[in-house]
């Protein structure tokens, strides 16, 4: 019997211990770890302070574990110095200095004062930079007090050393204007006069003189683009080239003299005195472009547009003939973007003012004004092809591909206080959209909201969130992998 009792009492605790590796195991695999009971989340000039604690007891010490965050690249502070203290109505104690334990992670003990209502301070000064977090009001109990348990959030969690390594960010949502759209299709073309063909002025040899010429690169005004030299080409010989120019230019001038002494007695009629007057123009032309390109080493050909290179039909050291196209280049703001708006939204097409798209070769949605483009017209009529209004923006930039169609958004009437979110902060399911919005600093609740509009950027909220929350703006599928895999991460503690 004495025996078997000595087994029994072996097995109770081998299935205790192996009950006490599991929960610690399973405990690890959640990726949990022991939070404070009381959470400070405080938002202050570009910045995030969220710090953990215990219940605070009157004359007992506590140890604070505050993460310092900027918002803008929400990136940890690495370095300066972070106090904190424990305010009570007009005991103002002397600051202490946490540790800076790790980048963004600041720790120390602090003791609490008397019971009663009490809130904490902390201050973040960087060389002349100071920015003061308050967080909100806190209990201080004695021993005889059963103090609360801290409160539970059922969210996704995300902690900030997980947060800090991915492209993360937070938004706080605030009422905005926003511009209805509507959704269309497009195309891209050229417009006839804003396509510009570069000819050799005279026959010689190209010398790109160290110039990247390439299709897509961008020319301004008057940059020289290459060299033609004529040294060597006999009877193509750019001296030769201005010689024949000039004698040209000097035969049409005094043609052009003799006809206006004929055209003032009648003998020629105003057509032949026109055509007359075309030929010189266009030798003199010619003439003074040569005349004042013409260098010792041959003519400088500079680009007569600021814009985009689309073609190039010559090399370093080719031929180039009178009159051949060397370059083609589309001025800035030489390209249209057609949109054809259905007929039945011809009620809002006049305060048009702007547009979003998308082209078909990328994923990333574009505005209109970023690439230097705008309105330029409104069709009055139905295109007799599609049946749709069109509407036209002007633009212009390597990327675009004359020809393609563009999905687009058009901005149109102007909603005022609304709740916008960016399309990065969507995740759908199931046909249901949400956003996590943010419960403490590293908890998520997981809210499903109703859309009403969109610009390909953003989306128009009409239920779901409220002015002042903050939702997460970037990272939102990470919380979303981290909490599916059963893995939140671990405080580096």
């Amino acid at each position: 019997m004495k025996v078997f009792t000595l087994i029994v009492i072996y097995l109770i605790m081998m299935v205790s211990c192996h009950k006490t590796d599991n929960e610690a195991q399973n405990q690890d695999a959640a990726g949990g770890h022991d939070h404070g009971e009381l959470a400070i989340l405080s938002f202050q000039d570009g910045m995030e302070l969220f710090a953990e604690t215990d219940q605070l007891y009157a004359g007992h010490g506590v140890s604070i574990r505050a993460h310092l965050t900027f918002l803008d690249s929400y990136r940890p502070a690495e370095q300066g110095i972070l106090y904190s203290r424990i305010v009570q109505g007009n005991n103002v104690p002397d600051w202490l200095p946490l540790e800076l334990a790790q980048a963004g992670i600041f720790t120390g003990d602090i003791i609490a004062g008397d019971p009663g209502v009490c809130y904490f301070e902390f201050l973040y000064q960087e060389d002349s930079v100071e920015v003061m977090f308050t967080s909100q009001s806190l209990s201080v109990y004695t021993h005889d007090d059963i103090a609360p348990e801290g409160e539970h959030h059922d969210g996704a969690t995300f902690t900030k050393e997980q947060a800090w390594k991915t492209e993360f960010g937070l938004l706080q949502l605030s009422p905005r204007d926003y511009k209805r759209a509507i959704h269309c299709s497009g195309e891209i073309s050229i417009s006839p006069g804003n396509l510009v063909d570069l000819i050799a002025p005279a026959s010689g040899k190209i010398s790109f003189n160290g110039s990247n010429l390439v299709e897509g690169s961008y020319v301004r005004k008057g940059s020289v683009l290459f060299t033609l030299m004529g040294t060597g080409l006999g009877q193509d010989n750019i001296a030769l080239e201005l010689t024949t120019a000039r004698a040209e230019y000097e035969k049409s001038q005094a043609n052009m003299v003799r006809k206006v002494e004929l055209l003032k007695i009648g003998a020629i009629s105003n057509k032949q005195y026109e055509e007359a007057k075309a030929i010189f123009d266009t030798d003199k032309t010619r003439y003074e472009i040569l005349q004042s390109q013409v260098k010792a080493s041959g003519i400088v050909i500079t680009s007569p547009v600021t814009g985009y290179i689309t073609d190039v039909f010559t090399a370093s050291n080719a031929y180039a003939a009178t009159g051949s196209i060397l370059l083609k280049i589309i001025k800035e703001g030489g390209s249209l973007i057609k949109a054809l708006v259905p007929v039945t939204e011809a009620d809002r097409i006049n305060s048009i003012s702007s547009a979003n798209f998308k082209l078909p070769y990328g994923s990333k949605i574009h505005s209109i004004n970023d690439w230097g483009g705008k309105l330029t017209s409104v069709s009055r009529s139905v295109d007799s092809e599609t049946g749709m209004i069109p509407v036209y923006f002007s633009i212009s930039s390597p990327e675009l591909i004359a020809g393609t169609f563009v999905e687009l958004w058009l901005l149109s009437d102007v909603m005022t206080d609304q709740i916008v979110v960016p399309q990065s902060s969507l995740l759908e399911e199931y046909g249901l959209y949400y956003v996590y919005v943010q419960e403490t600093g590293e908890t998520y609740e997981k809210r499903l909201v109703t859309l009403s509009d969109n610009d390909g950027m953003n989306y128009l909220i009409s239920g779901g969130l409220k002015a002042g929350e903050h939702i997460v703006s970037k990272g939102a599928m990470a919380i979303k992998i981290a909490n599916a895999m059963g893995a939140a991460p671990v405080h580096s503690h």
